[in-house]
């Protein structure tokens, strides 16, 4: 970039990375899907691809699917870039931990896995992958080049999309014209629960869903399916106080 002056001695040169010299792309596993970006040396964005998964629990051999067809269409999109591509970051969702043999394990409890190894969420692949979980990602980002730079201690918060302004919350507010989702297809797996802090007896229990089968249990660990729920129509009659 040129030469600056110094208080004293020599001056100073300012260099800049030649952007076109490496690429990179940087991955996103979230909840909802898969975000893949390509950057060039000077971290200029140079192309980004979404690719949305069916649902919000899913098994890593489908992220490993999604993963894949999301580095296929970047690449084939930028064919100039592959020559210089140095490696693929990757932000997962969990814990990101390695076990004895060196090996990345994920605890990615939120999508539904059970300890999954790196191999089995990315599949087969030409380049370097780097993973680590998202906010710590985020964290490293932001103390090299954004608002933490300088900072020796930094706090990262991280808010799902599927969550609105007031989150879970609005599923227990009292108001009918309000409602929690999770913005995507229900799945398996999938559960919404509420401690009251102490056992409750109740008379009579409206749940607003779609046809669905409704499950009870006194004590949050062993469920007993009770019967078909439709939309607006109380459940039917029970004993026992139920958490």
């Amino acid at each position: 970039m040129g030469l600056r002056c110094s208080d004293g001695g020599r001056p100073i040169a300012r260099l800049r990375p030649v952007g076109a010299g490496a690429h990179l792309i940087g991955v996103d596993v979230g909840e909802r899907g898969v975000t893949a970006e390509l950057f060039d040396l000077s971290l200029r964005r140079v192309d980004r691809v979404f690719r949305r998964l069916p649902t919000r629990v899913t098994s890593p051999g489908r992220d490993a699917s999604t993963l894949g067809a999301a580095f296929v269409q970047l690449r084939a999109a930028n064919p100039e870039s592959d020559e210089t591509l140095v490696g693929i970051g990757l932000g997962l969702p969990g814990i990101v931990g390695a076990a004895d043999d060196g090996t990345n394990i994920i605890h990615a409890q939120s999508l539904g896995w059970e300890p999954t190894t790196l191999d089995e969420v990315v599949g087969s692949t030409d380049v370097s992958i780097f993973a680590d979980n998202g906010a710590k990602t985020l964290a490293m980002a932001e103390t090299w080049f954004g608002a933490a730079v300088g900072q020796s201690h930094s706090i990262i918060v991280l808010i799902g999309q599927s969550f609105g302004a007031r989150g879970c919350l609005e599923a227990v507010d009292g108001d009918p014209g309000t409602r929690w989702t999770t913005g995507a297809a229900q799945a398996a797996g999938e559960w919404y629960r509420v401690d009251l802090g102490a056992g409750s007896w109740f008379n009579r229990v409206v749940i607003d869903v779609g046809p669905t089968t409704l499950g009870t249990s006194h004590a949050g660990s062993t469920w007993k399916p009770r019967t078909t729920v439709r939309a607006g129509r109380p459940l039917p009659p029970g004993t026992g106080r139920t958490r």
